[in-house]
């Protein structure tokens, strides 16, 4: 597993540290930035087992850009469940923020950007679940960054299950991992499956807030877009757009805005897209206003555009 994540403040690596179980590996996640180099921002214990991989992730106050989970090479074609053991952690990937609270646990697209926050310390468990190995009777997407709560005894016996495997690892052998890694990944497609089927699973209202996000994702370079236009395209009215977002923490003009923020420092951060000025990455994704984009860009990740971009050139050069 070879890790590589970036936090909203500063850059990090991982380091491997050395320990005994011959299953069970750790990496100490370590900064980068100039200012900070070699402050520990959280570990990960983790190991392969059959064709998933599970760890352990542990850190402090952080907000990291990329779950560290998630940055492996096997992780291009895999989804990543996570299931919250202590502390409480947001996660914002396709338009959606999941809360998870000690005891619950959630889907996400391992190559996706995402946002994950913890404002305390926090312990995860994973698995990284290949996505071949994922058979539901919805499209992956539709679950993806959505929290469930460890309400039903299946899910509770699946997360007790992810618990357990973790724990005794080191003293099982391949065979039984194997064998207790197959159980959870049977417990994992239960558990969706009847949250899916329950009458409140997946609501019309959540079907539109869908159709709704990718209609938005494919046109956030449109400086137009507009409410008055999502409803004309959509064939509904501008009070059923304001019905989809009214659960979320966001309004959909705020989810628009906040999407655009986050391609630009994409963008920003990529190697490949530096050679454009700010200016041009701002207009290029929709924004005509310089000043409004600076303040909100720094209101979102507590850095100017200019910093985060100066930042990933930095890491560049190490």
């Amino acid at each position: 597993m070879d890790l590589n994540l970036d936090t909203t403040s500063q850059h990090v690596r991982p380091v491997t540290v050395e320990v005994a179980s011959p299953f069970v590996r750790k990496r100490v996640i370590a900064s980068r930035s100039a200012e900070n180099v070699g402050a520990t921002v959280g570990t990960l214990d983790f190991a392969r087992v059959g064709s998933i991989s599970i760890g352990r992730f542990s850190s402090s106050h952080s907000c990291v850009t990329q779950h560290p989970v998630a940055l492996t090479p096997s992780a291009r074609k895999s989804v990543f469940l996570a299931v919250q053991l202590k502390g409480r952690t947001s996660v914002e990937q396709c338009g959606r923020t999941m809360r998870l609270a000690p005891g619950a646990w959630g889907l996400c697209d391992a190559p996706t950007p995402c946002v994950s926050s913890h404002s305390e310390d926090v312990d995860q468990l994973h698995l990284l679940i290949p996505r071949e190995s994922v058979r539901l009777a919805v499209d992956t997407r539709f679950v993806v960054c959505r929290p469930f709560a460890e309400q039903s005894r299946i899910s509770e016996l699946m997360c007790n299950t992810i618990v357990s495997l973790f724990e005794e690892l080191p003293q099982l052998g391949a065979r039984h991992s194997v064998d207790l890694a197959d159980i959870a990944l049977k417990l994992f497609h239960l558990a969706v499956t009847e949250r899916i089927q329950q009458p409140d699973g997946f609501s019309a209202k959540e079907a539109l807030r869908e159709r709704i996000n990718h209609y938005v994702e494919s046109r956030l370079r449109d400086s137009g877009l507009s409410l008055d236009q999502i409803a004309t395209d959509l064939r509904c009215t501008k009070r059923y757009l304001h019905m989809a977002f009214a659960d979320e923490a966001r309004s959909l003009n705020e989810y628009i805005w906040d999407r655009r923020l986050e391609r630009c420092r994409e963008d920003l951060e990529n190697p490949m897209r530096r050679a454009g000025s700010i200016t041009e990455t701002a207009m290029s994704w929709g924004f005509s206003n310089l000043s409004h984009f600076s303040r909100a860009f720094r209101d979102r990740f507590g850095m100017t555009p200019r910093q985060v971009r100066d930042a990933a050139r930095l890491v560049a050069q190490r």
